[in-house]
């Protein structure tokens, strides 16, 4: 009768060991944002250094950011650290970001014509290991990795971004800007990923918004930005000009999906009080794309921020 009680004893120890690890191996799922956990495997993720470190099976492509900068006019250091801090910034990363979120950097110049434009990076915000994270698919399941392996992962993903920000520092600016025809390729470039396919997407662009090409110089023709004069009205300019009643229609941009768009105006090389004009002629830009509302920011005076919501 004893070695029957300790038999059972045994077993209900064990079942109770077994329990408790089944519900520790779910317990991220109920609290992970409504994202499956998926644990550290070759085979669930492209993590090699070349890889976009996305899961290979995912059911639902979650949130897409693509960020555009524009460095076709030198950005100085106070410019680049504005960037750094205010967009990919480390906390931005690790607590906006989402595991499985996507973040995707392309750099505007004339080296490549925008319709051969790359993007400089696009990978997806790894899992960090990190057991203080607030989202619970970041921690470590002891089964099946490691907290270490997950962070070398993860510095990998921040090494790699701090390379594009290097980049930056090397442009040495460029004769033109096609910005225009560069946010139209976003758009309609399927290999760049920004589309419906994605639960969110949003599309930062950082730049002075001075389009400079043969058809459209703000510099000069249509803006005399040089000469401290005021942008024309993007109407008047397709119906005015010979040159862009056909050509700017056309390069409007068609985004797949709803798509937030917010722009980090660096003005105060050609607009510093803001009065040229310069805004209301994006903002008419994308309210032909069908987009009426754009989060406007500022690099102000000496790189002091001032926010808009609009």
């Amino acid at each position: 009768m004893k070695n029957q009680t300790l038999e059972f004893l045994s077993i209900k120890i064990v079942l109770i060991c077994f329990l408790t690890l089944v519900c520790s191996f779910y317990a991220g799922e109920s609290g992970s944002v409504e994202r499956e956990p998926i644990w550290l495997d070759k085979k669930n993720y492209d993590i090699r250094k070349a890889g976009d470190f996305c899961p290979t099976k995912q059911e639902a492509l979650y949130n897409h950011h693509f960020v555009l900068i524009d460095a076709t006019t030198p950005l100085d250091k106070d410019r680049i650290g504005l960037i750094q801090r205010l967009i990919l910034n480390k906390n931005y990363i690790e607590r906006e970001l989402i595991p499985y979120d996507r973040l995707t950097i392309m750099i505007l110049s004339d080296e490549k014509s925008p319709k051969l434009n790359v993007t400089s990076f696009s990978k997806c915000r790894f899992r960090t290991g990190d057991p203080g994270s607030v989202y619970e698919i970041d921690h470590a399941n002891w089964f099946y990795e490691s907290k270490t392996q997950l962070n070398d992962i993860h510095q990998e993903f921040l090494s790699q971004l701090g390379e594009v920000i290097d980049e930056l520092r090397n442009k040495p600016g460029s004769r033109k800007t096609l910005l225009m025809e560069q946010i139209f390729e976003i758009s309609r470039l399927a290999d760049n990923g920004f589309n419906s396919n994605y639960q969110y997407q949003r599309l930062t662009i950082i730049s002075d918004l001075v389009q400079n090409s043969e058809r459209l110089n703000m510099y000069s023709g249509h803006c005399k930005l040089h000469s401290g004069g005021k942008c024309k009205s993007l109407n008047s300019m397709i119906k005015n000009d010979k040159k862009l009643k056909n050509y700017l229609p056309a390069i409007i941009p068609q985004f797949e999906g709803k798509v937030d768009v917010e722009i980090l105006y660096l003005h105060n090389n050609s607009d510093p009080n803001l009065d040229k004009g310069v805004i209301q002629l994006w903002e008419d830009y994308f309210l032909l794309a069908g987009i009426d509302k754009i989060k406007l920011m500022y690099e102000g005076d000496h790189s002091i921020l001032i926010s808009k919501n609009q």
